[in-house]
């Protein structure tokens, strides 16, 4: 079911008992694609979902940089300590 308020297309979705929470069934339209996980806040009687921004904890995700990696880079640092 869908409705609109102030402009915005309003869709009605299930809600469900999981594992003893309660849990939301997302519309496809309004999946969220390459996030693992949301923030989910509380204003009034609404709640809001939106996906978690990484932190920097997220980098040990990667390997690591080559041995080599930024060993021709110019260093620009001491070029610019003169000027202040």
């Amino acid at each position: 079911m869908s409705d609109y308020k102030e402009g915005v297309l309003l869709k009605t979705a299930k809600l469900f008992t999981y594992g003893g929470s309660q849990a939301v069934c997302i519309p496809q339209e309004y999946e969220f694609t390459d996030v693992t996980e949301v923030h989910i806040f509380r204003e009034g009687d609404a709640l809001y979902i939106k996906p978690a921004k990484k932190t920097w904890s997220s980098l040990a995700e990667f390997d690591a940089a080559d041995a080599d990696f930024l060993l021709d880079r110019v260093d620009v640092v001491d070029d610019l300590r003169g000027l202040q």
